[in-house]
C-alpha cells in the first residue's frame, strides 16, 4: 500500500494547478468542482485549496482558484466517486 500512497501524491502533484473562470462569488475553499478540460483532455474531481476573487476595470469579475485532484487509492470497481468522473489511482 506505500507504493500506491506514493502514487497518489505524485498524481496529486503532477495535476494540481490553478484554474481561472468568470466570476463565481459563492466558490469557496474544500469545495468540489468537476474540471472537463477539453484541450488538454483532463476530466474530474479537484478540491478547491484557495480562492481569490478579483474584479477590476479591464477584465471584470475573475475567480481564480487552485485545485488538488481528487485521487481515490482503491480499486475502480468499488468507487463510487470514480462512477461520476473522479481521477483514480489503482
Amino acid at each position: 500500500m506505500i507504493g500506491v500512497s506514493e502514487l497518489k501524491i505524485a498524481l496529486e502533484e503532477m495535476y494540481a494547478g490553478f484554474v481561472g473562470v468568470l466570476g463565481e462569488p459563492s466558490m469557496k475553499p474544500f469545495d468540489y468542482v468537476y474540471i472537463d478540460d477539453i484541450t488538454k483532455d483532463i476530466k474530474g474531481l479537484g478540491l478547491v485549496k484557495r480562492v481569490s476573487h478579483i474584479f477590476g476595470p479591464d477584465r471584470g469579475f475573475i475567480t481564480t482558484f487552485e485545485i488538488i485532484p481528487h485521487i481515490e487509492v482503491r480499486d475502480l470497481h468499488d468507487s463510487a466517486l470514480a462512477r461520476v468522473g473522479a481521477f483514480v489511482a489503482e
